[in-house]
């Protein structure tokens, strides 16, 4: 079946590139070049990555304190408040639960 009084315009092949391949009857025209791709990073994020490079150089480990320390058990002057320990022991579990559950219910725990 042929339609009467419509033209149509055929598309022509492209090659691998997208870019169209010549056939017969006329000149192609060649894609035109596109701008590089930038990237616009906010002074907010500049500013998170200094403060983690930063504590990225600090020492895991702080010496100091720990020799502080050593030196007192060997001493014999070392001396734990147990009712303490145990009171920071049990507030950061129930820290960590909350924080948990806080993030199950699709809430931030910040």
């Amino acid at each position: 079946m042929k339609i009467q009084g419509r033209k149509s315009t055929p598309l022509g092949p492209t090659g691998p590139t997208g870019a169209p391949v010549p056939t017969e009857g006329g000149p192609v025209e060649e894609p035109q070049a596109v701008g590089e791709d930038t990237i616009d990073i906010s002074s907010t994020s500049r500013g998170v990555g200094r403060l983690k490079q930063a504590v990225d150089a600090l020492p895991d480990v702080r010496t100091d304190r720990i020799e502080g320390i050593r030196d007192q058990v060997e001493e014999g002057s070392y001396h734990v408040e147990s009712e303490e320990l145990a009171k920071r022991v049990v507030d950061e579990a129930f820290g960590d639960a909350l924080r948990r559950e806080l993030l199950a219910r699709g809430n931030s725990a910040e």
